[in-house]
């Protein structure tokens, strides 16, 4: 809903919509357009898509190896953040026992290390039109408890919207494969009847009022 807000509020976009299992941005857009319009639209989408704090990938620039090694680069890159900020709070939480002034320190600096890129998203968020995103709500949490000295408290809860969010990626992730596992059923070609003749097309090539052969027992 966050990238459809961001791309339907473009003045040249009729319709947009993210489907959820194939990971696609579809956009209606006036038939009347020129390449130089629909190039230009094709800029300002992909700039309302990264202010909302999101990335769009052509289909078919990259391979499977390259998305994987990028998959891995930004998943390290995630742990690498949540890794840095929970040990910050392990540290600062041992430390109390002995330096609660240090401590207090460290908390605060896992705090703002934690709550930076949260309001970075909050804010992109506001400029597309979500102010009250989850994104903002913590931002306030975390700020309002960093102003009441409560630094223990911003910093975990933090962590603990850092792991909602991890639950949350990963039961996405878990329910995308079930259905991408179904897609890859869908037949890549049908048998379309022209005139008296029968032909073998790709089912992507169909078009409304085609006639077409289903044989016993095959997929539809």
């Amino acid at each position: 809903r966050k990238v459809e807000k961001a791309v339907q509020s473009l003045p040249q976009v009729q319709q947009c919509r993210v489907t959820f299992t194939t990971e696609k941005l579809l956009i209606d857009i006036d038939k009347d357009s020129s390449s130089t319009a629909v190039d230009s639209i094709k800029v300002q989408i992909n700039d309302a898509v990264i202010n909302a704090g999101f990335t769009l990938q052509q289909i078919g620039k990259k391979t499977a190896n390259s998305e994987k090694d990028a998959s891995l680069t930004q998943n390290l890159a995630e742990h690498w953040h949540a890794i840095t900020l929970v040990s910050t709070i392990f540290i600062a939480a041992i430390l109390a026992q002995v330096n609660s002034e240090a401590s207090q320190w460290l908390f605060t600096f896992a705090s703002v290390f934690g709550v930076i890129p949260v309001i970075n998203r909050a804010i992109k968020l506001a400029r597309t039109g979500t102010p009250f995103a989850i994104e903002t709500l913590m931002s306030v949490a975390t700020v309002g408890a960093l102003i009441l000295g409560e630094t223990a408290e911003s910093a975990m809860v933090l962590v603990l919207f850092m792991i909602g969010e991890k639950l949350e990626s990963f039961a996405a992730g878990k329910a995308r494969k079930g259905v991408k596992s179904l897609v890859l059923l869908m037949p890549e070609n049908a048998t379309k009847i022209v005139g008296d003749k029968r032909v073998l097309v790709a089912a992507t090539d169909l078009q409304p009022d085609d006639i077409i052969e289903i044989k016993p027992g095959e997929r539809l």
